[in-house]
């Protein structure tokens, strides 16, 4: 059973899911929520209030944090129902709104254009004529030049649902990077070409470059070959991944090995036993002109 630390009470039901994340980058984890009293909550570690954003509206949704433009400091995104889209910084001030025109169900945010600049996500309805919409939109943040790693990309923060940050934006949030040894704050922590989050999902070592020690690199094999990164042998004929790309043969095709490696392998057996006989007559003529000695 747990030990009750601190308790904060709002003057409406908590309906949100609580972030916890280091705002303002000073080491130092804070504790972020939307209440039903038309508020955004900011509390410290030990539970006290560091700031509250009140508007005369409920929440709509969750809130999401974000690093939207590039500085030190985390941004908090949240919606109200009068469809207002507000951006706060780290102690709670307005960075800029905007009215969508829609109310916001749930927002996530990433670099999905593939520049340097993270795009927002959102999922909204509206009704025209009784008739109910459902769709899914993709904003844009204009005015910055790059933004930081992406912190909190879905529900709960990462696909693990822990309510932890992902500090260096890499799909796995920090607590469960930890746990499989990866360093939370390099997206790559071996260095092998494919991040964290992607190893976890593969099934990789996250501090291994060769997870199936076939000497090639886990991205190597997902990007650029196709393979398995945890088979030594992805087709399973009997020649590893790497056999085959240097022989020029299709690791993805048991049909398809490299007949030069086999005969060098029964060649190599043959000289192995010659070898064997060779030093085998030598030893007993050895031992026999030392026996005629005596």
């Amino acid at each position: 059973m747990g030990i009750l630390e601190w308790k904060y009470s709002t003057d409406g039901a908590i309906g949100s899911d609580p972030i916890i994340a280091d705002l303002n980058n000073n080491g130092q984890l804070e504790i972020i929520f939307g209440s039903g009293d038309c508020s955004v909550y900011c509390l410290n570690r030990s539970g006290g209030l560091e700031w509250k954003f009140e508007k005369p509206y409920s929440i709509s949704g969750d809130l999401l944090v974000a690093n939207i433009d590039g500085g030190s400091d985390l941004e908090i995104l949240v919606q109200f129902v009068d469809c207002e889209l507000y951006c706060l910084n780290s102690t709670g001030d307005v960075q800029f709104s905007q009215d969508l025109g829609d109310e916001i169900l749930f927002m996530s945010s990433g670099f999905v254009n593939g520049d340097d600049v993270a795009d927002l996500i959102v999922s909204r309805w509206y009704v025209i004529e009784s008739t109910a919409y459902h769709e899914i939109s993709c904003l844009t943040f204009t005015g910055i030049s790059q933004s930081g790693p992406q912190q909190w990309y879905c529900c709960r923060g990462s696909s693990f649902h822990t309510g932890q940050l992902d500090s260096d934006g890499d799909f796995i949030d920090d607590m469960t990077e930890e746990f499989f040894n990866g360093d939370p704050n390099v997206q790559d922590t071996d260095g092998d070409g494919l991040q964290d989050g992607w190893e976890v999902f593969f099934g990789t070592d996250l501090t291994n470059t060769d997870t199936d020690g076939d000497n090639l690199t886990d991205g190597e094999e997902v990007f650029t070959h196709f393979t398995d990164p945890t088979k030594l042998d992805t087709d399973s004929d009997g020649f590893s991944d790497w056999e085959e790309i240097e022989e020029g043969t299709d690791p993805l095709d048991p049909d398809d090995y490299p007949e030069i490696t086999e005969k060098s392998s029964l060649f190599e057996n043959f000289v192995y036993l010659i070898s064997t006989m060779i030093i085998s007559q030598t030893i007993i003529l050895f031992a026999k002109k030392k026996s005629n000695k005596f």
